[in-house]
């Protein structure tokens, strides 16, 4: 998230998705940003289809710790299973894991 304002200033960007939560003081500073620059946002959203896939977020509850709040990616690329836990804690990975029946991940970040 640190370098979110400078990736936006210097590329391309077309869409931004927040984790779930109130936004902290960086995040509110990056959406001046994208409100300048005309760029959409989103918030705590569910699912992104990109071409014939789908990206499913996972993390939609109101963690106490903000780390735990990131993003957390599931899907499925060529009959691999992937599960991406930004920086969510062991709690969430537990929860999430037992939530989603989610014990035959291939790929695990």
């Amino acid at each position: 998230m640190g370098e979110a304002i400078n990736l936006v200033n210097n590329f391309k960007v077309e869409k931004v998705m927040f984790n779930c939560g109130v936004f902290n003081d960086l995040e509110k500073e990056l959406i001046k940003v994208l409100d300048k620059k005309y760029i959409k946002y989103y918030s705590c959203i569910k699912e992104l289809n990109i071409d014939n896939n789908k990206l499913y977020f996972l993390n939609n509850s109101d963690y106490e710790n903000e780390n735990d709040n990131s993003s957390v990616i599931y899907t499925e690329l060529n009959n691999h299973k992937f599960l991406f836990m930004g920086d969510a804690g062991v709690e969430v990975e537990e929860d999430l894991i037992e939530k989603y029946n989610l014990n035959n991940v291939n790929n695990y970040k």
